[in-house]
């Protein structure tokens, strides 16, 4: 499968547009990681750990699609 984000591709033939495909993946942090960004969402400011999980969840997932 040919993943592209156009809608003209020369020298390929598409079959078939599929529109905007997405895939979810749920993953857990360990307690401290948690209890810590809990306290930093209250003061505002990037969740780093929270930012590298959801990072990592979307490359898995693409992985998983291709």
């Amino acid at each position: 499968m040919l993943v592209v984000t156009t809608f003209d591709l020369p020298g390929w033939e598409i079959q078939r547009v599929c529109g905007e495909v997405f895939g979810l993946t749920v993953r857990s942090r360990n307690a401290f990681s948690q209890m810590g960004a809990g306290l930093k969402s209250m003061f505002g400011g990037e969740l780093q750990g929270m930012t590298k999980n959801l990072i990592e969840s979307r490359n898995e997932v693409m992985g998983r699609m291709l």
